[in-house]
């Protein structure tokens, strides 16, 4: 076979260079004919290869389709997260060599995690690092390993399956929702194959995945917010984990019965109904900030295991229609948390020519006595002044419960105490002592303890510093009054001004008319 080559090729460079094997002259076909011989075989290889390889493919696809089921997750695709999270901690995918790095910051962007376990670790790195991403800023910073792209295969129930995890590295995209907005992201696709037609194998791996999904869920505070043209609501990725109402720290004996309030009310459907009652409930909490208005309501959440729907009447995309359909599509039962109500509406009076707030006030009272709020919806309105709301807002019926939030009592101080310094009882009646009973808030009390963690000596030792701050914040609170004071009269001042201008225009206009009709009488007179 060698020597037939080595003739081939040296009769090939023979007619190349124009010369022939003897000294007889050949034709000039004779000549090229056996270069024109190789260049057809060569043609026919290729062809057939290729149909060879088509039917090896097609032989391929039908075999996979008579005996592969396949299912595909696309990275658009809410069960997404929670697949990765799950094969994650799978123990065959344990083993795998390739990973994915991801830091907290991309953890909140890309992959749901649930818990730390053994594929999370945490390291220390510099705070001055501008490079990294927010998150790494913090001294510790979150590492999760997650599987990477490519080929992998695991068992599951005595069935091995066979995993293929790519991303389209073309510029094709996909929008994705990634907490409470949409973003473009490359296109990730998760395969699954295993050998048989086992579609019921499939629905029950992704029953157990949706089932890891719903107990990760439980142990959370589901937060929905509105999208930034207030047209739909967005599940917030940093659902929070439930706040505990024992580290709610209120007025002896509020908490219990709040939440005994809500508890009744979510049991007592069939009840409203009976009785021809919306069965809707309506709270206010009020009194200064800092005092755990909004803390005791995402407590309230966690303990009746109900989502939040957090709504800001100021938002300038927001309308009376938009209001409505938001309600309308709420969660049910959820908690609708209308926050500071009294400075949507203070803006709303203020600024009503420039539009910058277009929910009226007959929308929201609508909005509250209508159909859509009777289905199991608890609504919680949160002020700092209750004095600048219409009763018509907070009469009964929209408004079922009042409750007044104080700066810190005695009692609050010494259970707030113990919170962070526990079975330090003695101490903590010595500092509730030291404090000013309702001048600063629990926020601010808080704030102090943190300074001096796992130090209650020092930390009563240094109680003057509350004091100063309660000094600075009463300062700052004159010079806010005294501001507001000035533009109350500024706006007296220009409204007094406006309506003396209108009436000057109103007389010298009147004034003006009388002239133009008595000289026309006399122009009259004289014709």
């Amino acid at each position: 076979m060698p020597l037939i080559l080595l003739d081939t090729v040296t009769s090939i460079f023979q007619i190349l260079m124009g010369q022939t094997g003897s000294g007889k002259e050949k034709s000039y076909w004779e000549q090229i004919y056996p270069l024109v011989r190789i260049g057809v075989l060569v043609a026919l290889a290729g062809y057939i290869t290729s149909i060879l390889h088509n039917k090896f493919q097609d032989l391929i696809s039908y075999l996979k389709q008579r005996f592969l089921t396949t299912c595909s997750i696309s990275i658009d695709n809410s069960l997404f997260p929670i697949m990765i999270e799950w094969l994650t901690k799978h123990p065959d995918l344990r083993r795998t060599n390739d990973y994915l790095l991801l830091t907290t910051f991309l953890m909140k962007n890309k992959y749901y995690t649930s818990a730390d376990d053994d594929s999370t670790v945490y390291v220390k790195t510099p705070k001055f690092e501008n490079n990294l991403p927010r998150d790494s800023h913090d001294e510790n910073v979150r590492l999760h390993f997650s599987i990477g792209y490519g080929s992998h295969s695991f068992q599951y129930q005595n069935t091995k399956v066979s995993l293929y995890y790519k991303q389209d590295n073309s510029n094709n995209e996909v929008s994705v929702r990634i907490g409470n907005h949409i973003e473009d992201v490359k296109s990730e696709t998760l395969t699954f194959e295993v050998y048989g037609k086992k579609r019921s194998f499939f629905r029950e791996l992704i029953l157990e995945v949706v089932n890891l999904k719903r107990q990760i869920e439980a142990q959370l505070t589901t937060l929905y917010v509105m999208d930034k043209w207030a047209e739909s609501w967005d599940r917030d990725s940093s659902s929070i984990k439930p706040i505990k109402m024992d580290f709610v720290i209120l007025p002896s004996g509020t908490t219990d019965r709040l939440v005994d309030d809500c508890k009744k009310f979510l049991k007592r459907q069939q009840v409203y109904e009976r009785l021809g009652i919306p069965f809707r409930r309506g709270y206010l909490f009020y009194g200064p900030p800092g005092c755990g208005k909004t803390t005791t309501v995402r407590a309230l959440a966690g303990e009746l295991k109900i989502p939040i729907c957090v709504m800001s009447l100021s938002n300038g995309e927001l309308n009376d229609d938009k209001l409505l359909h938001l309600i309308n599509f709420s969660p049910m039962p959820c908690i609708i948390l209308l926050e500071d109500v009294d400075s949507c509406f203070v803006q709303r009076e203020a600024s009503e020519k420039k539009d910058q707030n277009r929910v009226s006030f007959s929308g929201l009272l609508n909005c509250l006595d209508g159909v859509s709020s009777q289905e199991g919806r608890l609504f919680f309105l949160t002020t700092n002044h209750i004095e600048r709301l219409s009763p018509a807002l907070i009469r009964p019926g929209r408004v079922d419960q009042k409750i007044y939030f104080p700066l810190a009592q005695k009692s609050q101080i010494e259970r707030l105490f113990l919170k962070f310094y526990q079975k330090e009882t003695k101490l903590a009646k010595e500092f509730a002592e030291l404090i000013p009973e309702e001048e600063i808030s629990i926020a601010t009390i808080q704030q102090h303890f943190l300074r001096y963690l796992q130090k209650p000596k020092e930390c009563i030792e240094n109680y003057k510093e509350l004091l100063e701050e309660l000094k600075e914040v009463k300062k700052f609170e004159s010079l806010v009054k005294e501001e507001e004071e000035r533009k109350k009269k500024e706006a007296e001042e220009k409204k007094e001004k406006e309506d003396k201008e209108k009436m000057e225009n109103e007389v010298s206009g009147k004034k003006k008319k009388e002239e133009e009709k008595k000289k026309g009488e006399e122009d009259e007179k004289k014709k």
